[in-house]
C-alpha cells in the first residue's frame, strides 16, 4: 500500500524512505508518520483554538505522548477497538526499536510477535489473484494486493502495510482526505 500524503506536513519524503530504510528506521519513521496523523485525526475532534490546543499537545502535556492519542482517539470514537489495539502494538514496536540497542530487525523475537498480531491488515487486505473476494464499491479501507497472504507472513510487510492502511484512515478524519461522512476502521 502507498501511503496517502496530501503533501504537508513534511511526510511526502519520509514515506518514500520506508521502504528502503533498514529495519529499525523504518519501523521509527513508519511510526512517526502514524504519529503525525494520529495528532492532527485527535484535534480535529475538538474546538480549533491553537493556543489550547497546543497546550494540551505539546511534547510534554497531557496528551503529548503518542499513547495518550491512542486512547484518546478511541475514546472519542474515531477508530475501533481493533484499530486502537493495532496502534498499541504499532507503539511497542517502535519504543523497542527506538530504546534497545539489541533490537535490529522485525525478526526479532518480540517485535516479530507484536507485528505478527496486527490484526486490521488482515481484514482490508484483499488478495488481488482471490477470485472469492473482491473490493466492494464504497470500501474506503480495503485494498488489493497481489498474493497478500505471501506478504502477510512477513513481519516488516505486516507493520507497513498496517501503518500505512491506519495513516490512511487517520488522514481521512483528519482533514487529509475528503471522504463522504467518517469512516470507522
Amino acid at each position: 500500500m502507498v501511503f496517502m500524503l496530501m503533501g504537508a506536513h513534511g511526510e511526502i519524503g519520509a514515506a518514500d524512505d520506508i521502504w528502503t530504510l533498514e529495519d529499525r528506521a523504518a519501523a521509527i519513521v513508519a511510526a512517526a508518520l502514524l504519529d503525525g496523523a494520529l495528532d492532527r485525526a485527535v484535534q480535529a475532534a475538538f474546538v480549533q483554538d491553537p493556543e489550547a490546543l497546543k497546550s494540551m499537545f505539546a511534547e510534554s502535556s497531557p496528551l503529548g505522548s503518542f499513547g495518550n492519542r491512542i486512547n484518546l482517539g478511541y475514546l472519542l470514537g474515531i477508530y475501533s477497538k481493533d484499530a486502537r489495539d493495532d496502534l498499541r502494538r504499532i507503539a511497542k514496536v517502535r519504543n523497542r526499536f527506538a530504546h534497545s540497542l539489541a533490537a535490529r530487525k522485525f525478526t526479532d523475537d518480540g517485535i516479530r510477535d507484536h507485528c505478527m498480531n496486527l490484526k486490521l491488515v488482515e481484514r482490508y487486505m484483499i488478495d488481488a489473484n482471490d477470485p472469492n473476494r473482491k473490493l466492494e464499491p464504497g470500501d474506503f479501507m480495503s485494498y488489493g494486493v497481489a498474493d497478500s497472504a505471501e506478504r502477510l507472513k512477513e513481519p516488516r510487510s505486516r507493520y507497513t502495510e498496517t501503518v500505512a492502511l491506519l495513516h490512511k484512515g487517520l488522514q481521512a478524519v483528519g482533514g487529509g482526505v475528503p471522504v463522504p461522512g467518517t469512516p470507522k476502521f
